[in-house]
């Protein structure tokens, strides 16, 4: 999860030379005239987007992870990863970093008042960043909400996604069991060349109906294992869920199948999952009373503890029997002053 989180951390800080030098290590340039989004080392802006929200989603689940010494650098790149994913100016992946966000506060049981300080604080950085940005490039990467949205008069990003998953389903609805094709061509819809932006409209329309329930299939376990209670003793996976949920949330507006930032945190999920299920295991063996181990003993020490009343109760029936027959003993036998009337009576 770290070295998940470094590497995004290298693709945001290649970003910022894109904006402010104008270098390209990984090749390509910015793009789009409505902020110069900037892609890093990533193939696309979207991609980028993508990538970064989910490692600023492992990268806050890990900050919650008291009295870690690497907290001051988890820190440091999970806010490099949020100068990136602003500057790649990624609607999509802003709004999954949100979520994934709000999921993992939510299971850590943070205060109201603590997620209002550091919502505070992203948006200074937020503002800082806008305004570095403004500064070297005369652009605005947050105009891209603007297009997102159609306020800048251009058709809204939003409604080409709409069209996709609309022109999507009514191939679907003509051919349910018999995809188009897996590659990028077979997958155009409504202009014949946008894919479907719905992971799951995109599987079915491109791979039929077997190939969703494919899909189905490898998410069901992910999942499953994403409703666990959150164990402070396993940051990792808390940090996988965190990375999962915001590839997930993503994958909703977005034509994922192959790309691999998507499926990483879902497969070391399934990892540290079991991972998880173990150290659980072994904290209840080790706290709970009511483990198979220390109610072996307890019912040792009850058998004991019952078999040494027994005797105790046995001994003290022994002692009040005893006692009981001496003193039946002692009442049966004639006093002296009998022994003196019997000698003094003349009676033969």
């Amino acid at each position: 999860m770290l070295a998940f989180l470094t590497g995004s951390a290298l693709s945001s800080l290649a970003a910022v030379g894109q904006v402010a030098l104008g270098i390209f290590p990984a090749g390509g340039e910015l793009v789009g005239g409505d902020g110069q989004r900037a892609p890093g080392l990533a193939d696309h802006v979207n991609d980028q987007g993508a990538q970064l929200a989910i490692a600023i989603a492992i990268g806050i689940a890990l900050l919650l992870n008291r009295g870690s010494a690497r907290q001051p650098i988890v820190a440091a790149l999970a806010a490099l990863c949020g100068i990136g994913l602003v500057l790649s100016g990624s609607v999509t992946g802003m709004a999954s970093a949100v979520v994934a966000a709000l999921v993992v506060l939510f299971r850590a049981r943070i205060r109201l008042r603590t997620i209002l300080v550091g919502a505070a604080g992203a948006g200074l950085a937020l503002y800082i960043a806008v305004r570095i940005q403004g500064a070297l490039t005369g652009g605005d990467p947050l105009a891209r909400l603007a297009s997102a949205t159609g306020r800048n008069g251009d058709i809204s990003t939003l409604e080409i996604r709409l069209r996709t998953w609309q022109s999507a389903w009514q191939r679907i609805l003509e051919s349910p069991f018999v995809g188009s094709g897996l590659d990028i061509i077979s997958g155009g819809t409504y202009d014949g060349v946008t894919q479907a932006h719905n992971i799951f409209l995109l599987y079915w329309y491109q791979g039929g109906l077997l190939l969703l329930v494919a899909l189905l299939v490898a998410l069901t376990p992910a999942v499953r294992t994403m409703l666990y209670r959150r164990l402070p003793e396993a940051p990792m996976h808390e940090a996988a869920v965190g990375g999962a949920v915001a590839a997930l949330a993503y994958a909703q507006t977005a034509p994922i199948m192959f790309q691999r930032y998507f499926w990483l945190p879902l497969v070391l999920l399934l990892v540290l999952a079991d991972q998880r299920r173990q150290l659980a295991r072994d904290l209840e063996h080790r706290r709970e009373p009511g483990s198979a181990q220390l109610r072996k003993l307890t019912a040792e020490n009850q058998h004991l503890q019952r078999a040494a009343l027994l005797a105790a109760d046995a001994r003290s029936r022994q002692g009040r029997l005893t006692e009981t027959g001496l003193h039946a003993r002692q009442s049966t036998r004639p006093s002296p002053r009998a022994y003196r009337y019997q000698a003094n009576d003349p009676t033969p």
